[in-house]
């Protein structure tokens, strides 16, 4: 065997353990995928019914909402942005938090909420008018698209009497 066929054998050896590499490295990135996608299969961010809390003055109550969150994951949700718009659509300048006082004022507003296993977000108006309709739409760190939530009190008595 002279230099010449060594050579060429050693190449085409070499070329084979590229090709067998490349096709275990993808292979190997499509397990990864595979597990981090069966990993976030749960991570989702289960919402509660929409109510005004219950505080020592009714006319308080009526200018704040609470939803109840829950997160079905092991991992912690973040709540990310929070609008309100009324029934034309219009927006509501609000202020939330996960804490209000007994007067429900909200404590801390507009910071990231954190859920671990379950979190109340509450939410003023801050013209302190009452709440007769809302639209939210919450955004959370376990998705790219924002959640739709619709407050009213009026729709849920219509089907209460269906």
């Amino acid at each position: 065997m002279d230099a010449q066929s060594i050579s060429i054998a050693t190449a085409a050896f070499s070329a084979l353990t590229a090709v067998f590499a490349a096709a275990t490295a993808f292979r190997s990135y499509l397990l990864a995928k595979s597990i981090q996608d069966d990993s976030k299969s749960d991570e989702r961010v289960f919402i509660g019914k929409v109510s005004h809390p219950d505080l020592n003055v009714r006319e308080h109550s009526d200018c704040v909402l609470q939803i109840p969150l829950f997160n079905k994951s092991k991992r912690k949700a973040c709540i990310t942005d929070l609008t309100v718009y009324d029934s034309k659509g219009k927006s509501i300048p609000v202020a939330w938090s996960d804490e209000i006082d007994n007067l429900g004022n909200v404590q801390n507003p507009g910071h990231l909420v954190g859920i671990t296993d379950a979190q109340t977000v509450y939410i003023r108006r801050n013209d302190g008018e009452e709440f007769q309709y809302a639209r939210i739409l919450l955004a959370h760190s376990f998705s790219q698209s924002k959640q739709v939530i619709i407050f009213d009190p009026l729709g849920d008595f219509a089907k209460g009497q269906a």
